[in-house]
């Protein structure tokens, strides 16, 4: 449940998550931060777990909204998808609470409602998180213009204090390690091309 508890579209205290952007060519500046083996190569963020238990992401720093905002994030490779998977956590800096979406043997998964679970890199290369005053919903978008529900699901927690994190992690133990790449952080096409 946890419906009633986010705050309504009129805005809040907190700065909306939309408002921040990378293309990550200068870095990662003040409103991100790079964890474990995540990089900036060439402009993108990779990300290359390579033993069992690595996670490695880029993150949003700061308190920031995301109800009534959204954020965007380019995959620019399918990565392994056997034993290691891409993800978004969304995170609530006032408790424990995370949503996770993950991504790995061809489909989604993780905390959401799933009408459509698959996973096809050229129909689904943008990622977008979003949410109204009750629903964080997850779309993708093979060109970042026209964007297809993924999932849905009802927070348990108030979407007014939150970071958000996208990267990969190996989870089962034998599995081929996994360049994943990711960019365009609130920035639309044609950043990446």
């Amino acid at each position: 449940g946890g419906g009633g508890n986010a705050p309504a579209c009129d805005g809040g205290p907190n700065p909306p998550l939309g408002d921040i952007s990378s293309d990550f060519d200068a870095g990662v500046g003040a409103d991100f931060y790079l964890q474990n083996c995540a990089t900036i190569v060439d402009g993108q963020v990779e990300t290359d777990p390579a033993v069992m238990g690595e996670y490695c992401w880029v993150g949003t720093t700061g308190v920031r909204r995301l109800a009534c905002s959204g954020v965007t994030v380019r995959i620019l490779d399918a990565g392994q998808q056997s034993g290691v998977h891409r993800f978004i956590y969304v995170t609530n800096n006032d408790s424990d609470g995370r949503i996770n979406i993950l991504q790995e043997s061809g489909g989604f998964g993780g905390d959401l409602d799933y009408s459509d679970g698959s996973f096809n890199l050229t129909q689904d290369a943008w990622w977008q998180v979003s949410a109204d005053e009750t629903t964080l919903t997850f779309s993708t978008s093979p060109d970042g213009v026209m964007w297809n529900t993924k999932g849905t699901v009802v927070p348990s927690f108030p979407l007014d204090n939150i970071n958000i994190a996208v990267g990969s992690g190996m989870w089962q133990a034998g599995a081929a390690p996994s360049n994943d790449r990711f960019d365009c952080f609130n920035v639309g096409p044609p950043c990446g091309d």
